[in-house]
């Protein structure tokens, strides 16, 4: 199997990086059509806490009290190991690819869990607050609470990581530059 994998740029970053476009079905049979990056340093491919969820995949509280395992440049994060199936389309064959593979969906702790539902709480009470009184004080509050958020909820929204794993079901990929097609990198 071969497959062009080329370097998009994120809307919020100026650097291109080598994404694959895949697929994923749920549970019910909906198409899931994203992009993963190819990350030949992970051992592992990681799927994000929301694209799990979206996938129908669930988590115990007892999975939310374990210890985390999944370690990385992120730090530690906690996951469950889940069987889901990957699928590419490669564009210039037709053919479709389809790989079965175990892969680390980031869960919340219940810590983290309890955390996030405890500022989610405060955030809804401070934005009915600032409706009500806007001043300049409860505003910043608002704000900073809204990062506090987003910085915790984040950890759990990894880019998809294409790991090693994944990639031993090719002979070879070639990166290719989004913009010229002419540029290969790997």
């Amino acid at each position: 199997m071969r497959n062009r994998v080329f370097f998009y740029k994120q809307p919020w970053g100026e650097k291109y990086r080598p994404y694959l476009e895949i697929s994923f079905y749920s549970k019910n049979g909906s198409e899931l059509i994203t992009r993963g990056l190819v990350d030949t340093g992970a051992d592992r491919f990681l799927l994000p806490y929301s694209l799990g969820r979206e996938l129908g995949f669930t988590a115990s509280t007892e999975d939310m009290r374990k210890k985390p395992e999944t370690k990385g440049v992120g730090g530690e994060l906690n996951s469950l190991d889940k069987e889901t199936e990957v699928v590419i389309n490669h564009r210039h064959s037709g053919k479709i690819h389809r790989i079965k593979i175990s892969a680390a969906w980031i869960i919340p702790t219940e810590e983290e869990f309890i955390f996030l539902n405890k500022l989610k709480s405060e955030i809804d009470v401070l934005k009915m607050n600032v409706k009500l009184h806007p001043t300049d004080e409860l505003r910043k509050l608002y704000f900073d609470k809204q990062n506090e958020y987003a910085s915790a909820h984040n950890r759990l929204e990894p880019d998809i990581l294409i790991g090693r794993e994944f990639m031993e079901n090719f002979a070879y990929l070639t990166f290719v530059h989004e913009k010229d097609s002419s540029k290969s990198y790997f």
